[in-house]
């Protein structure tokens, strides 16, 4: 039935096919880039549907055949994706991707900044932006601008903690 509409449109079944194919593949392919998993949910869609028309291509299936193929294609493509192309992801990541520039945030520790108390809110001035703070050690106390090291940054929150004289006069 969708091949019938497809041809229907003077369009060649096997085209679209092939072009499914390589919109996901490079829909994957970009996913290693962006790193959401929203991008490679729509390939695996794409996927499903592909092998739902190509099996209805060599075996002229009901259109319910066709919904079954889909829905059975898109749990094998979801096991295989989870089985393996996110292990194969992390693979790529560190041989092909290793020496990437790091994520901006990811490079704040280590890094000398400002704490600020805004409204009982602790946060760190760092590269001219304010970002939410947390101290490292439960005891410490900061007062108002004073310098303070990053240790560590965990989902956008930066760890600080005091830093020593002889720190400052590096």
């Amino acid at each position: 039935m969708p091949l019938e509409l497809i041809s229907s449109l003077q369009i060649d079944p096997m085209s679209v096919l092939h072009w499914m194919l390589a919109i996901s593949i490079t829909l994957l392919v970009l996913d290693l880039f962006i790193q959401t998993e929203f991008i490679s949910w729509v390939s695996l869609l794409i996927f499903a549907g592909y092998i739902s028309l190509l099996c209805d291509t060599h075996l002229d299936l009901p259109i319910q055949w066709t919904v079954l193929v889909f829905i059975a294609g898109l749990a094998l493509s979801i096991a295989l994706y989870y089985a393996l192309w996110s292990k194969l992801q992390l693979l790529i990541k560190k041989t092909l991707l290793r020496k990437a520039t790091p994520e901006y945030l990811n490079r704040a520790a280590g890094e000398i900044a400002i704490y600020r108390l805004m409204e009982g809110a602790s946060f760190v001035e760092w590269n001219g932006e304010l970002w939410s703070a947390q101290a490292e050690k439960s005891n410490d106390e900061f007062s108002e601008r004073e310098q303070v090291k990053i240790s560590r940054q965990v989902s956008g929150k930066l760890f600080i903690r005091k830093i020593n004289n002889n720190q400052t006069n590096q």
